[in-house]
């Protein structure tokens, strides 16, 4: 364990995971939450810190993280900044995926060093999310003096470091949730399918995470292009017709079917023909 100190300024799920992650490395002191009940309650669950009530009750720090929702974070850092204990050269820092460093500029004003890094991680469960931590790939950006101070602490837990530009920071997020939120949505569909053929939702949802992982796994050593399999891959146009009238039934699932579909036709390579006829399928289905 290192010679810093944190402070933690919202403790959800989040808060919580990273607060038992980083405890690991230095001495988290102080946890504000909505109320001081709750920050008690993630005290206990965190196993260190101290409650306290407002941002001025706050001790003292090296580092500084932000763990509350995005449309609170500049206010968030803007009361840090005017009532708590900020020095110039603390480091303040957020995890959210789609926010930059600069929403924290109440902070860089007094003197503070501030950047992102946003683990890509769901944080469903923060017991989970701690035991599976190792190998999360944590992308940041930020002034360089916080990431100097950030970039090991994050990778003596195992993370993976990637930096990220602000300006692409959004697109990079729309990639964070197609592959993580979207998957979810894609798994909800596909079990959907199963149970309307007659499976119940138990077998449905252990079918459709057993191919999921297996899909995964195949993703691990093979190209996009090589991992896919299947009628669109195949080309098989009979099979795309039958799945699309099935899908007259669930006019939602159709939808993501079609697009999907659309994007797994750019990696495969058929004759003119069948590339032609399958956009014609598509069309046709709108």
């Amino acid at each position: 364990m290192t010679d810093l100190t944190c402070n933690i300024i919202g403790a959800g799920k989040l808060g919580k995971s990273l607060g038992i992650l980083l405890a690991r490395q230095l001495a988290v002191r102080g946890v504000v939450n909505r109320t001081l009940l709750s920050a008690q309650r993630a005290c206990d669950e965190m196993g260190t810190g101290a409650p306290v009530a407002t941002m001025a009750e706050l001790p003292a720090a090296d580092i500084f993280l932000l763990a509350t929702e995005d449309n609170q974070l500049e206010q968030a850092c803007y009361e840090l900044a005017a009532k708590g204990p900020l020095r110039p050269g603390d480091v303040v820092f957020h995890c959210s995926g789609s926010m930059t460093s600069a929403v924290l500029s109440a902070a860089r004003q007094k003197g503070a060093y501030t950047a992102t890094l946003h683990p890509l991680r769901s944080f469903a469960s923060p017991q989970k999310s701690v035991r599976y931590f190792a190998g999360t790939y944590c992308a940041v950006e930020g002034d360089a003096q916080a990431l100097e101070l950030l970039c090991p602490l994050f990778e003596a837990l195992n993370a993976q470091i990637v930096t990220i530009h602000a300006e692409t920071k959004t697109l990079y997020h729309m990639a964070s949730v197609l592959a993580s939120n979207y998957v979810v949505a894609l798994s909800a569909a596909a079990v959907e399918g199963f149970t309307r053929a007659g499976l119940d939702q138990e077998t449905a949802k252990a079918i459709s995470n057993n191919l999921m992982a297996g899909t995964v796994a195949n993703l691990q050593g093979l190209s996009h292009k090589e991992a896919l399999t299947g009628p669109i891959e195949r080309g098989d146009l009979m099979v795309l017709k039958a799945h699309l009238q099935a899908l007259e039934e669930i006019p939602h699932t159709k939808e993501i079917y079609k697009t999907l579909g659309k994007q797994a036709q750019r990696l495969t390579s058929h004759t003119k023909n069948i590339d032609e006829s399958m956009a014609q399928l598509w069309e046709e289905n709108a």
